[in-house]
């Protein structure tokens, strides 16, 4: 018997040994989950983060903030700066997956006062979310966002009005960074968005007004989709590469789009409407686009591609009351853009065009219609040597196809190829 309680007793023992120790993942788990409360009514204290006793100041709050708090600011107008070195509102250096909320992004303000520095200073941080504030900016940027991954700018409002400011957001030398439904306006004399160095960026759902440049692309591989860009110089600038630009709205800019030294971009299914000067114009030494399933509509001119482009292609878009369609300024055999695709995709809708369909083919030689207007349309240039046609112009403005992206490596390996020919054309031209 005294056996048997000995082996039980043994066994109990071993047991308990054996149970893991939670009582730190429990502590971890309540800071995890804190909110730590800032209203800037608090000035005279006490200031211990809770909601009774919120900090006056949003900086207070990042300082003492750990993995995975959230800060939840009340309506106000928070301008102190206590970081001397950084001169910004909110400096968050070094810290990890925190939230920083504004009660209502109408009424509760983070304003720099100052000439210079940033509002809200972003750096070596992992997961940072910014959400539900105005935030009015400083000469330098309303937030600036380097060496920084996983990061969310969402829901706020940008303005600059009756400030020097040159950047509402920019980012530098980031990963996965997600910028959506925010409003940024008034950067006359700068940028909404400004970034460069920065791989998976998605531009998503804001509206850009009234800004020297809504967004400037400084880098490729990103996402701009479902933004709305109005009254601005430029809506988007596009000077590097292989961005998708997808289902945009560019109205009354002076410019819509500008590519300027901008490489294998997709340009698609976009609303294009009064553009005071240009729709979309390509610049010298950008090559490879791909620009179609846009409507491009009463612009003073749809899209112009100056000399020394190539390789472009320009199809299924509808151009329809611009004061000027297309220009094409090609005065050269080597630099060509291409304004419609094969016979079986077509070229553009041109409303200023007048034809007849009794032919169909490649050729259009076969008797019967295709759809397709049997005599090219023929695209204007200033004092162009070499004209460019559409050879497959539409009889009727298009509907959104289906022309899968991922055709587009391929069709830019085949651009690449043409492009070392004719460059050993010239070479071999030059050693005799």
């Amino acid at each position: 018997m005294n056996n048997i309680k000995i082996i039980i007793t043994f066994f109990m023992i071993l047991t308990i040994s054996f149970i893991p120790n939670t009582s730190g993942l429990i502590k971890n788990s309540s800071e995890y989950s804190k909110i730590i409360y800032v209203d800037d009514d608090n000035i005279n204290g006490p200031w211990d983060g809770t909601k009774k006793n919120p900090y006056c100041n949003i900086q207070d709050a990042v300082d003492i903030a750990q993995r995975g708090n959230k800060i939840y600011v009340f309506n106000g107008v928070y301008n102190f700066i206590k970081d001397d070195e950084s001169k910004s509102i909110i400096s968050i250096f070094n810290k990890n997956k925190l939230t920083i909320i504004g009660e209502d992004k109408n009424s509760t303000i983070i304003e720099h006062n100052s000439n210079k520095f940033y509002t809200i200073y972003i750096k070596d941080s992992n997961e940072i979310i910014i959400e539900g504030f105005t935030i009015f900016s400083s000469f330098y940027d309303g937030i600036f966002i380097r060496k920084s991954n996983d990061c969310e700018i969402s829901g706020n409002i940008f303005d600059s009005e009756n400030l020097e400011c040159r950047t509402g957001i920019f980012v530098v030398d980031c990963k996965n960074i997600e910028i959506s439904k925010n409003i940024i306006k008034n950067h006359i004399d700068g940028e909404g968005i400004y970034y460069f160095s920065v791989e998976n960026l998605v531009i998503n759902l804001n509206k850009f007004i009234n800004n020297g440049c809504g967004v400037r692309a400084g880098f490729k591989n990103n996402k701009i989709i479902n933004n709305n860009f109005e009254s601005n110089d430029i809506g988007l600038d596009l000077n590097e590469g292989e961005t998708e630009v997808l289902k945009n709205k560019f109205v009354n800019n002076n410019i819509g789009i500008n590519i300027s030294s901008g490489n294998y971009n997709i340009i698609k299914e976009n609303e294009i409407f009064s553009n005071k000067k240009f729709g979309i114009i390509i610049k010298i030494f950008s090559d490879g686009n791909q620009i179609f399933n846009n409507e491009i509509e009463n612009n003073k001119i749809g899209i112009k591609c100056e000399d020394h482009t190539k390789y472009n292609m320009i199809y299924n878009n509808n151009f329809i009351k611009n004061n000027i369609n297309a220009i094409d300024n090609r005065n050269s055999p080597y630099y060509k853009n291409y304004w419609n695709y094969t016979y079986e995709k077509g070229g553009n809708y041109w409303d200023d065009l007048e034809g007849v369909d009794i032919f169909k083919g490649e050729n259009q030689n076969i008797p019967g219609k295709d759809n397709i207007f049997d005599d090219p349309y023929k695209i204007s240039g200033d004092n162009s040597i070499f004209s460019t046609e559409d050879n497959y112009p539409l009889t009727e403005p298009f509907e959104k196809n289906k022309c899968s992206i991922k055709k587009f490596s391929f069709f830019r390996n085949i651009l690449i190829r043409l492009e070392n020919f004719f460059e050993s054309i010239k070479t071999f031209k030059a050693f005799f």
